[in-house]
C-alpha cells in the first residue's frame, strides 16, 4: 500500500529581520539598515544604478538612520549603547519619592546616570585614545562650549557602510539627538546650543557647519522639510497603501518600505528583502511580489567584525 507523503510545514524564521532605508537626494544611491536579531545592526549601501550592495559595520545596540546627505557619501544616525534596566531603575527610584516632582533634567538624576553608563564598555572608535589631536573630546577654538560627556547615547556623522564615526554629538538621554542635511555641508541637529559641540574621531572641517533645530527654524521653512522626511514611504502614501494591500495578499509577513521613483519603478522591502518592479502600475492587486525582481535577500547575514579602512575616517 502506497504511503501518503508527508507535508512539512515551512519553518518559521528564527528571528524578524528588518529593514530601514535612507535615499540620497542628489544620487541614485540609499544606505540600508538591517536588523536582526534582536538588537544587531548592519550597514548597507545600495547602488540604485547598478542594484548592488555592500554590506558594511555591524553595532550591538540600539540604532536608527537620520538622514543622507545630498550625494549619499556622508550617514547621520543615532545610536545608544547602555543597559535599559540601569535606566527604568533610576526611574523606580525616583517615582518612589513623592516629596520632590519628577524631573528627567535634574544634576543629581544625570549624575546617577552617568555613573552607572560609564561602566559600561564603549565601542572603540568612541574612546578618547581613539581620538585624533583631541585626546578625550577637548574643547576646539570653533566651539562655544565643551563637549558634553558621553552617557552611552550619541548622534554621529559617517561614511557608510561603516558605523566609525567621524564626530559624535553626546545626547542628553533621550531628550535630545537626530538631525538632517539642509546640504551637502550644512547639518541640523536636535540639539540645544551647548549640544552641537562636537567629539571629533577625525578633524572637523571648517566648510561643514552645524545648526541647532530651533535656529535652523528661525532662519528657513525647515519644518516642512523636516515633516518631508519619511520613515517607511514616500510621499504618495494613496499609491504606497495600494501597493502594501497588494503584498499583504501574496502573504508578506512584515513591509519595511515601498519607494516609487517618480516616472521609473518600485522599490520595496518585505520580510528581509529588497525588491524592484517596473511598470509597477499594471500591476493587478496581490501580484506585486510575484512579479517583483529579487534585489537581495539579508535574512542570512550575521554580526561579524570588520575593520573601518583609512578613507572611511576622511572627511
Amino acid at each position: 500500500m502506497a504511503q501518503t507523503p508527508r507535508v512539512t510545514a515551512a519553518k518559521e524564521p528564527p528571528f524578524r529581520t528588518r529593514l530601514q532605508v535612507v535615499f540620497a537626494s542628489a544620487a541614485p544611491k540609499a544606505v540600508i539598515l538591517r536588523r536582526g536579531p534582536k538588537r544587531h545592526f548592519n550597514l548597507i549601501t545600495w547602488d540604485l544604478e547598478t542594484d548592488s550592495f555592500g554590506e558594511g559595520q555591524w553595532m550591538k545596540g540600539i540604532v536608527n538612520l537620520c538622514d543622507l546627505s545630498p550625494s549619499g557619501e556622508r550617514l547621520l544616525y543615532w545610536a545608544a549603547q547602555y543597559h535599559a534596566s540601569a535606566l527604568r531603575d533610576e526611574d523606580r527610584s525616583h517615582s518612589a519619592d513623592i516629596s520632590r516632582p519628577y524631573d528627567p533634567l535634574s544634576q543629581d538624576r544625570f549624575a546617577a546616570m552617568s555613573k552607572k553608563y560609564n561602566r559600561r564598555k564603549m565601542p572603540a572608535y568612541l574612546r578618547p585614545e581613539s581620538l585624533h589631536g583631541q585626546r578625550g573630546g577637548g574643547e576646539c577654538r570653533r566651539w562655544k562650549h565643551p563637549p558634553r560627556p558621553n552617557q552611552g547615547v550619541w548622534t554621529a556623522i559617517s561614511r557608510p557602510p561603516y558605523f566609525s564615526a567621524l564626530a559624535i554629538w553626546p545626547c542628553f538621554g533621550h531628550w535630545t539627538g537626530g538631525g538632517l542635511f539642509r546640504d551637502e555641508d550644512n547639518i541640523v541637529l536636535w540639539e540645544s546650543a551647548d549640544g552641537l559641540t562636537p567629539v571629533e574621531n577625525t578633524k572637523f572641517p571648517a566648510s561643514v557647519n552645524v545648526q541647532s533645530f530651533d535656529d535652523a527654524k528661525s532662519a528657513g521653512n525647515l519644518s516642512e522639510q523636516w515633516a518631508k522626511k519619511p520613515d517607511w514611504h514616500d510621499a504618495d502614501s494613496a499609491a504606497c497603501a495600494a501597493v502594501v494591500v497588494s503584498l499583504e495578499k501574496s502573504g508578506v509577513r512584515w513591509i519595511d518600505f515601498v519607494r516609487i521613483n517618480p516616472g521609473k519603478d518600485l522599490l520595496f522591502g518585505c520580510d528581509g528583502c529588497v525588491y524592484r518592479l517596473e511598470n509597477w502600475q499594471g500591476v493587478g492587486d496581490g501580484e506585486h511580489l510575484a512579479k517583483a525582481d529579487l534585489l537581495a535577500d539579508f535574512t542570512k547575514s550575521r554580526f561579524r567584525m570588520m575593520r573601518t579602512p583609512a578613507e572611511a575616517m576622511r572627511w
